[in-house]
């Protein structure tokens, strides 16, 4: 009856083909806009109480409250700070100018953390000066950026003390740092700008390590105020903080978290996503009423896009109520200043008016001339130039490294056969609720869009919703005959047919008498919101990391969104009467693998898993000094409570083959450490009587892979 409205394409050249699902469907308008439109729908959700208590507020005590619950939220999230350790501070040189010196300094804000900084203070002697601390923006050159050197200067000449520093990713502290090239790796070249790759890679690790890259910066950020605070010059009551872009997002973020700092100033505030905040439902903006009643000036650039200008003022009048209620409204201001995204001198000029009233500063004279900047090199405090040449020591990586091993709450594994039960059941409960696994089925709503048939098999274009938002684009290639036939379904990290899977893979298993389903998961191939450059960096900084921080600040997981895509695409074959529903396996590659990996750990359907190309292990990947795994592999706090090995021994006694296993920076492990890495998952195999089912093996071409799927798949069948 179905074979009606096939069209027989056998002459067709199999390369020709067009593969788009959502072609010619209502779709395939907007499906690069679906996932976010689902994260976004989840923000909101994620905030919904919190945005409900702050609607409410009406007096200054409902404030205060609201700011003390608040402020415990976000400390919460971040975890328990480090121990104040000694500062070790240490000037290396000192720059003498007119009417003020700069102190090139190093201090430790943890053990052998070492942070780069310059402090800039008045010639004059015999009293204490009100102090200003100025977090850096996303600018390579870090605190010798030239407008923060000048922004540093004309405050100094005006009677301030001044302290710049460089955080992790800037400046002297490039935590990815190439002596031979003289750059970042993070960067392909130097007109990249390094400090925003560096910090989305610097994230990976401290989010495995249930941490983020925010609560590394803020920490350099408490520890910078505690060295300002300290300093003989400094009246401590009068300490101020400002900084531009990313500076003026820390700027925020500190203001709210340390009363210390009596005057906020963000200026073009915003910077870096994976710099960030991921409190679900809370978002950057959120932090400004927590300053309040301390002054509060907004500073913005007309050179910024008319959408940011916007946001930004609309943070402005959600803070601005808060004032009001506390009574403070002179004490918080918006202005827009006609400049490009920088710290210019019209911005200097309106943020020292802003200091000198708060601080009760008489007014001063003319501002001081515009001086030449000084060099990077002579205002480092590094023989070098760079922390990792000169003195080594700890890199946000290390230290999360460290964390994860000092606070994890590992599963141990089971002695006995009687054990096992028990062990899977409270793993599987802390994999899925690390992944933030949605366990919620709504309606499929599945359709076939189109079938063609060729000479030994057809093909079906088929989308069902893994989300009322979130349509999946899949094809069905199915064996010609009546079935059932056992099925496999497939993954992609670059979508469900790039790299000739169809003739390398999909079909190979078609000629073996399965059905083989390859799916776009959220944010590959048909599903991703932008095209994605054939460039490591474009998983950093482009669809693949936009999604990731988006799923972050809805309190979900890329990785866990798209095992539910793959749940739901096992909902739909369990639908097919030509299908063995008892047999259905899983294949994936790269990141699907790993994506595949969790799936058969988390869904008993699956009969069989094969894995190639896949990310070893996340103890391998906190282990590389540099990586290139996607961020689809990431999910939050794992490396505390479980590893991918651990993932792959939930599927016991399932048949789990593992093929050419990556390491941090994807490449083919050696087979050996390959293994040797899921030696506990074969420990769990043997305890079961299945030491055999699982298998770490090398395969050198497609052809090989191919191979080894089958024979996998047919162990499943028996």
């Amino acid at each position: 009856m179905i074979r009606a409205f096939f069209l027989l394409a056998a002459a067709v050249p199999l390369g020709a083909q067009n593969w788009d699902v959502f072609a010619g469907q209502p779709e395939a308008e907007d499906a690069g806009r679906a996932v976010s439109r689902y994260l976004s729908r989840a923000y909101a959700e994620a905030g919904r109480e919190f945005r409900a208590q702050f609607e409410k507020l009406e007096s200054a005590a409902d404030v205060e409250a609201y700011q003390s619950a608040a402020r415990a939220r976000i400390r919460t999230w971040l975890g328990e700070m480090p121990e104040r350790t000694p500062l070790r501070p240490r000037v290396t040189g000192v720059l003498r100018r007119e009417g003020y010196r700069v102190e090139k300094t190093i201090f430790e804000s943890r053990p052998g953390n070492y942070v780069t900084a310059n402090l800039y203070v008045p010639a004059e002697t015999g009293r204490r000066f009100p102090a200003v601390l100025c977090p850096l923006g996303h600018w390579r050159e870090g605190k010798a950026f030239p407008s923060y050197q000048s922004l540093a200067v004309y405050l100094v000449r005006r009677g301030f003390v001044v302290l710049t520093y460089d955080l992790p990713g800037m400046g002297e502290r490039l935590q990815y740092y190439d002596s031979v090239y003289g750059r970042s790796l993070a960067a392909v070249n130097r007109s990249e700008n390094e400090p925003v790759m560096e910090h989305s890679l610097l994230n990976g690790p401290a989010l495995l390590a249930g941490r983020s890259l925010a609560y590394y910066l803020l920490w350099d950020g408490f520890r910078a105020l505690d060295y300002l605070a300290g300093r003989p010059e400094v009246d401590a009551d009068r300490i101020a903080c400002t900084g531009a872009s990313g500076g003026g997002l820390q700027t925020e973020l500190l203001a709210a978290l340390d009363a210390r700092i009596k005057v906020a100033i963000p200026v073009v505030y915003g910077g870096c996503v994976a710099d960030s905040l991921f409190l679900p439902g809370f978002g950057d903006r959120d932090t400004q009423p927590l300053i309040a009643p301390r002054p509060l000036l907004l500073i913005v650039a007309t050179g910024d896009s008319e959408t940011k200008r916007s946001l930004q003022y609309r943070g402005y009048e959600q803070a601005a109520r808060i004032y009001g209620l506390l009574g403070a409204s002179d004490r918080i201001r918006f202005t827009a200043v006609e400049s490009k995204h920088d710290y210019s001198r019209p911005m200097q000029e309106i943020a020292e008016g802003w200091l000198r009233k708060w601080f009760n500063m008489p007014a001063a004279g003319d501002p001081p001339a515009l001086d030449a900047p000084e060099t990077e090199a002579s205002l480092a405090a590094t023989v070098s130039g760079q922390v990792r040449v000169s003195l080594g020591g700890e890199t946000v990586a290390s230290l999360s490294s460290a964390d994860a091993r000092r606070r994890a709450q590992p599963t141990p594994p089971p002695s006995n056969r009687s054990g096992w039960a028990g062990w899977r059941e409270r793993l599987r409960g802390r994999v899925a609720e690390r992944l933030g696994f949605d366990e919620h089925r709504p309606a499929l709503g599945a359709r076939v869009v189109s079938a063609t048939g060729f000479s030994t098999y057809r093909v079906e274009k088929i989308i069902y919703s893994s989300q009322p938002e979130i349509p999946i684009p899949g094809l069905l290639f199915l064996p010609l005959g009546r079935g059932p036939f056992p099925a496999v379904i497939f993954t992609n990290e670059d979508g469900k047919t790039a790299g000739e899977v169809v003739e390398r893979y999909l079909l190979r298993f078609v000629e073996a008498g399965y059905a083989a389903f390859a799916i776009d998961v959220s944010g590959t191939g048909e599903t991703s919101p932008g095209p994605t450059p054939p460039s490591y960096r474009y998983y950093f900084d482009g669809p693949e990391a936009e999604l990731h921080f988006r799923a972050l600040r809805a309190g979900r997981s890329l990785a866990g969104m798209r095992v539910h895509d793959i749940a739901r695409g096992l909902d739909y074959l369990q639908t097919r009467q030509e299908l063995d529903g008892r047999r259905i396996s899983g294949f994936g590659l790269g990141a699907g693998g790993v994506q595949m990996l969790y799936a058969g750990a988390l869904d008993g359907r699956l009969s069989a898993v094969v894995a190639a190309g896949a990310l070893v292990s996340y103890a391998e990947l906190a282990g590389s000094e540099f990586y290139t795994q996607r961020l689809g592999v990431f999910v939050p706090s794992a490396r505390l409570y479980f590893d991918l090995p651990e993932v792959a021994a939930l599927a016991a006694p399932r048949p789990v083959t593992l093929l050419n296993l990556a390491d941090g920076r994807n490449r083919r492990l050696e087979l050996e450490r390959a293994a040797e890495a899921y030696r506990p998952a074969a420990d769990v195999y043997r305890l079961l009587g299945a030491e055999r089912a699982l298998r770490v093996l090398h395969a050198d071409s497609p052809g090989a892979i191919a191979e080894a799927c089958l024979e996998t798949f047919g162990r499943a069948a028996r």
